[in-house]
């Protein structure tokens, strides 16, 4: 019996997903770069919006990745903040 990692359509989305994910993976390690270039650091911490703009994705989504507990998250006040860094391992682990 097959598993559901060797269905062939898993393999399908997953394949899809990864090529989804590759130009943005890209373009933030290129904005990554080009911080570290101009000397300035990027922000450790990201606004859910800052966070959906880096993922291109709405909120509604990035509140579920938060739900879900695929994407780590902090509250400060009113304020929901995620990390760079959390963003950054949600993206290499998407598609495995």
């Amino acid at each position: 019996m097959r598993g559901p990692a060797n269905d062939p359509f898993t393999q399908l989305v997953r394949a899809a997903v990864a090529a989804e994910l590759a130009p943005i993976k890209e373009q933030l390690a290129e904005l990554v770069k080009a911080c570290a270039a101009a000397g300035a650091e990027p922000s450790e911490a990201l606004t859910v919006a800052e966070a959906c703009q880096e993922l291109r994705c709405s909120r509604s989504k990035l509140y579920s990745l938060i739900s879900e507990g695929r994407l780590r998250s902090v509250r400060i006040g009113r304020r929901q903040l995620v990390r760079r860094a959390d963003l950054l391992r949600l993206m290499e682990g998407a598609v495995t």
